[in-house]
């Protein structure tokens, strides 16, 4: 997703995050050294396949509710090697017109997501661009001539923030594609969290083996995300192995959440706009 990140030790990174993650959601497009690096990192923490799996079904299910009310207009960044079920192909089930952009900075994710994410029928748009997360103007720019950034969009962003170093760079990125959103907008978000001592000895070899790093960072800290956001129902809440049923199933060391645009940053700074709840 990002084309470096801050390393927390002194190790050479052989696996690729994009292989990596494929392996844990079950997918074939991984190397020996992803494999062995995936596996190594579940002897740690054993969860780690049931956290990337509720991450995309949370994802996917957000989607999913999004498209039912309406919304048809997607921007994914980060999407990875593509999987058995993909952004475009749930909205456009739903609205079979709404257009998708998938954002990576990986050259062999931005390969198979050509080859791979097409619209699912005639009418619909797919499109994959080549920016990183921090450039928000590139992806402002480019997007908009797929989308029409004067009506709500929903960005989606499983799993990405923690690539991001420092955080600074990850919490000012999202503040900036949100903020040149329209309003009633949606942010789509899932990220690791370090509140799980197992979680956060994993992330630490990841780190150590994997290109990119990745940073699980404090649930307190993540709150910054949606400070001018204004959450769903749900809140901010802890991602857990069937979303859909949360009593029935352990907390993950994740945290994830909807959240929607009420003003644009543009219209705050600008106009002076109040901020109110119109939910």
């Amino acid at each position: 997703m990002t084309k470096q990140s801050v390393r927390q030790c002194d190790c050479v990174p052989v696996a690729d995050a994009r292989g990596v993650w494929n392996f844990w959601l079950g997918g074939k497009d991984w190397v020996t050294a992803d494999r062995s690096t995936a596996l190594a990192c579940a002897q740690i923490y054993p969860a780690i396949g049931a956290l990337c799996a509720a991450g995309r079904a949370f994802q996917l299910d957000a989607v999913a509710r999004l498209a039912a009310a309406g919304v048809d207009q997607f921007v994914e960044v980060g999407v990875g090697l593509p999987a058995a079920r993909n952004t475009h192909e749930v909205a456009q089930a739903i609205i079979p017109t709404a257009r998708v952009v998938y954002v990576d900075v990986d050259p062999v994710v931005l390969v198979h997501a050509r080859a791979l994410l097409r619209p699912v029928r005639a009418g619909a748009c797919v499109e994959v661009l080549d920016a990183d997360l921090r450039d928000t103007d590139r992806i402002l720019t480019a997007a908009g001539r797929v989308v029409d950034l004067g009506a709500p969009v929903a960005v989606v962003a499983g799993g990405v923030l923690g690539q991001v170093s420092p955080w600074s760079q990850a919490r000012d990125a999202v503040a900036r594609l949100m903020g040149g959103l329209a309003a009633d907008s949606y942010l789509v978000w899932w990220d690791g969290t370090d509140d799980d001592p197992d979680a956060a000895t994993m992330w630490d070899h990841y780190s150590c083996t994997t290109a990119p790093a990745y940073t699980p960072r404090p649930p307190a800290q993540l709150r910054e995300l949606f400070d001018d956001l204004h959450l769903d129902t749900t809140g901010l809440q802890p991602l857990r192995q069937n979303h859909c049923a949360p009593s029935q199933d352990s907390e993950l060391s994740a945290m994830c959440a909807v959240a929607r645009t009420l003003v644009t940053h543009r219209e705050r700074e600008g106009e002076g706009v109040a901020i109110t709840d119109h939910a």
